[in-house]
């Protein structure tokens, strides 16, 4: 059970101060480098949940972590949500050439439009702004293909 954050009695912080907090001074290191660690987050019994289960429950005076995340609102992303919003956000900026283009050409997956014509392949169900990675790449870029194509066309293609 949790305290009564919420109604802000007695001089404690409302839950909108509390998650301000965190997504101040607990979400940032999360989010350092996340796009390159963040594909061994494997299950719910790894060690960096727990560890932003645990913070939760203090944050916000919980026993239990189910109560904990619902006084988040749904305005702080678990561990697995926030890496794929981070990449996915990774993979815009390389679909609208913000990146560098030594990093892109070593370390980004090709656009399959490209792709396709220089292998020139010819398919009849090609969509656009998907990507493709050669059979031998890292893990990184193999994640970046998969939750970059897992996006609705829509999205992909806002730029």
């Amino acid at each position: 059970r949790c305290s009564r954050r919420e109604t802000g009695r007695h001089g404690k912080m409302v839950v909108n101060a509390l998650q301000t907090m965190y997504r101040t001074f607990v979400e940032p290191f999360y989010l350092y480098c996340i796009t390159v660690w963040g594909h061994s987050i494997n299950s719910e019994t790894d060690e960096l949940i727990k560890l932003q289960n645990k913070t939760l429950r203090i944050l916000f005076s919980c026993y239990r972590t189910e109560d904990a995340w619902r006084y988040t609102n749904n305005k702080i992303m678990p561990l697995k949500q926030l890496y794929k919003h981070e990449v996915a956000k990774f993979c815009y900026k390389h679909q609208n050439n913000m990146l560098p283009n030594t990093f892109v050409k070593d370390n980004m997956p090709n656009k399959q439009n490209d792709y396709l014509a220089t292998q020139q392949y010819h398919l009849r169900d090609t969509h656009n702004n998907r990507y493709t990675h050669e059979r031998h790449t890292t893990t990184i870029i193999a994640k970046f293909t998969q939750i970059w194509n897992d996006l609705p066309d829509d999205i992909r293609e806002i730029g």
